[in-house]
């Protein structure tokens, strides 16, 4: 197979919609596989949203009641949190959750699962808190000492 060299006003097609439209669409615009398009967006260092929003739902049993936890069906580290790639890195799928729907994560905080369910990633479901709050909410020894009001 011969490769095509992407022309300028193909990169720049590229740059402007990958905001608004997915790869699959892309591609199909230029007239190129998606496995190029993929390719050119991580060689271009390229963030496109749509299609990670496309990719995270994907793999998300969601609920209309917001107080149900979505599930994560798709990978899950050793510890049972999703993980979806993203610029391929594996990041957990609850922290790409909160940043597509509530915004960024505030500097030196966590995301707290108030739902105790490591593979939901409902956003309405994770709280941003310290790593010392978050142990403490947890049920681990630190957290059980803590709780403790006698000997």
């Amino acid at each position: 197979m011969i490769k095509r060299k992407w022309l300028k006003k193909e990169i720049d097609f590229l740059k402007d919609n990958c905001q608004k439209l997915t790869v699959n669409k892309i591609a199909k615009k230029l007239s190129r596989s998606t496995t190029s398009v993929y390719g050119k967006i991580h060689h271009l260092k390229i963030s496109c949203i749509p299609d990670l929003l496309t990719r995270f739902e994907k793999f998300t049993i969601k609920s209309d009641d917001s107080n149900k936890c979505w599930i994560w069906i798709g990978c899950r580290n050793k510890n049972g949190y999703g993980k979806i790639s993203v610029n391929n890195k594996p990041i957990r799928a609850h922290r790409v959750s909160y940043q597509l729907y509530v915004g960024k994560i505030p500097q030196n905080m966590i995301l707290d699962h108030i739902c105790r369910v490591r593979h939901c990633v409902n956003p309405y479901h994770l709280e941003p808190v310290t790593i010392k709050e978050n142990i403490l909410r947890g049920n681990g020894i630190p957290a059980i000492n803590y709780k403790k009001t006698h000997c």
